[in-house]
This record gives structure tokens, sequence and C-alpha cells, in this order.
């Protein structure tokens, strides 16, 4: 995979994330499994780190990647990939999101 491919896949990992984030801790309505968020995190990590950053999680981040996904704890609607994430995922949200 071309470091293009990878640079998209990551983001579009974020985003996943980041809308899966929300439905556990904002609506309590969790859409996927634990196993499959934490494949996903796993997927995001790896990507990462062909990416060029650390993404350890036994060392933790790395100040150029604090703002990753699966760095993240809870939900954060301040996140740099949030305004994005509801655009691309705007159907599986709540309506009241875009009032």
């Amino acid at each position: 995979m071309d470091i293009n491919n990878v640079r998209v896949n990551f983001e579009h990992t974020q985003l996943w994330l980041l809308l899966h984030k929300y439905w556990y801790y904002i609506e309590n309505n969790p859409q996927i499994n634990d196993q499959n968020y934490d494949s996903a995190e796993n997927y995001s990590r790896e990507l990462a780190k062909t990416l060029g950053f650390r993404a350890n999680i036994e060392l933790g981040p790395e100040d150029n990647e604090k703002h990753h996904i699966h760095w993240l704890i809870g939900f954060d609607d301040n996140s740099i990939y949030w305004e994005n994430c509801k655009v691309q995922f705007k159907s599986l949200l709540p309506k009241t999101l875009f009032k």
C-alpha cells in the first residue's frame, strides 16, 4: 500500500473510531462490540507506525500524536476529527447534533 493510501486509511480510521466513541460514551449505545473496537484501535496504531509515529502502547503517545483517536480516553468533541466525523457519518449520528 502506498503512503497516500495509508494516510487516507488512517484518517478514515480516526473518524470511525471517534464515531464509535461517541456512541459508546455519549449515547451509551455501543454500535460494535469491544473486540471489534479494539481491533480497529490496533489497526489505527499500525497505520500510525507506517506513517512514522511511535504509536507504542507501552510508552504512550509522543506530543505529535496525542490527538490520534486511539490515544483518546472517552469522547472529546474538541477533537480535530469531530467536525469531519459529523460530515462523513452524518446519517449515522442523531439529528440533534445538527440543529
